[in-house]
């Protein structure tokens, strides 16, 4: 068990880079010399990090969730470690971790854990079963925190037909809906020697509890790339929008509204702790510091306010003011004008670029 929680040998792989790993992979130059099996990939405020199990270590299979309010957690653990899965509060530098490690261990647990939120409530699948054989397979727990405690869901995959010992899953929400999909390996046709990925679409019961997946040939029909950018959530789910149906000229009041996939003025990029949108930058009108005062869309020009810095506890501050971007009184509704406010933590200030 102390080496399922030999941290630092987790982390010897990681790596912070301000492009996409693939992309760095791709120009010939290797993100993470040597053997780095198993890596978690998270982009968070602007930046890609690569969680990697070190070889030899059985702290495996890496993952990142960050929760609405920014709190960041980092799961691992299983297979030699008996079922042991062990969780670290993550600090706001995404590399080192708050307090001691949480040792839990979830119904039929194995390995390769992956936690996300959906309708309140959190999810927690995993693999169960041997990885080199048919009897590998996906199952579930959920709870009301994304600490538990875990209620046993039941197998949600397992081999079928030509397909062989599926696990090691990821999900992929597509923005803007509540259409799901698993990404995870498998082997085909009895083949033991060579895994093949696969994506295939996820179902939500009625109640919130996980129908089973069915393992497809062809994967997943092609859909149109969201906008670019990623959605700057805010109270309520509700996105940080530009008023005026997209038009995003200087002086657009920002305001909340339902999310959209296709509305590309809620498609927010972080660029030199700036956040972009349309070509423009957020913007405390007039320059001002004062509570209350209005945010809008302008043209960037790298003053201090367009500057937004990502708190710890899920906020955005304004470093000029001191002030953060606020929902007046916590509102929710659609056409809320937002502003910056003093910085207190609550609801009304939680924002979070995907």
């Amino acid at each position: 068990m102390k080496r399922v929680l030999a941290l630092a040998a987790l982390l010897v792989g990681l790596l912070v880079a301000p492009v996409p790993p693939a992309v760095a992979a791709a120009s010939g130059n290797p993100i993470l010399p040597g053997d780095h099996p198993a890596p978690s990939i998270e982009l968070f405020n602007g930046a890609y990090y690569v969680y990697t199990t070190a070889s030899g270590i059985e702290a495996i299979d890496p993952m990142v969730f960050v929760d609405d309010d920014g709190q960041a957690y980092l799961y691992f653990g299983g297979s030699a470690g008996g079922g042991n899965m062990g969780v670290f509060r993550l600090n706001a530098d995404m590399t080192s971790v708050s307090g001691t490690v949480t040792v839990q261990r979830p119904q039929n647990f194995t390995e390769a854990p992956f936690v996300f939120k959906r309708a309140g409530r959190y999810y927690l699948q995993y693999s169960n079963g041997s990885y080199a054989d048919n009897s590998y397979n996906v199952q579930y727990s959920t709870g009301p925190g994304p600490l538990g405690p875990w209620t046993y869901g039941g197998q949600i995959l397992s081999a079928a037909g030509a397909y062989n010992g599926p696990g090691h899953n990821g999900m992929l929400q597509y923005p803007g809906t509540d259409d799901w999909y698993m990404v995870y390996h498998r082997y085909q046709n009895g083949d033991y020697s060579k895994r093949y990925a696969a994506l295939d679409r996820m179902y939500f019961n009625g109640d919130g509890t996980i129908a089973r997946v069915t393992m497809t040939a062809t994967g997943v029909e092609a859909r149109p790339a969201p906008a670019a950018g990623g959605l700057l959530t805010g109270p309520g789910g509700k996105c940080v929008d530009v008023s005026g149906d997209d038009s995003g000229g200087n002086g657009a009041a920002v305001q909340l509204w339902d999310c959209l996939a296709s509305a590309g003025d809620q498609h927010w990029t972080a660029s030199g702790g700036t956040l972009r949108t349309l070509g423009r930058c957020l913007d405390v009108t007039g320059g001002s510091t004062a509570n209350g005062a209005l945010v809008q869309l302008w043209d960037c020009n790298g003053g201090g306010a367009q500057q937004w810095a990502p708190q710890a506890n899920g906020s955005l501050r304004n470093p000029q003011s001191g002030r953060c971007l606020d929902s007046p009184n916590g509102a929710t509704a659609n056409g809320t004008a937002l502003r910056i406010w003093d910085c207190n933590g609550s609801a009304a200030q939680q924002f979070r670029l995907s």
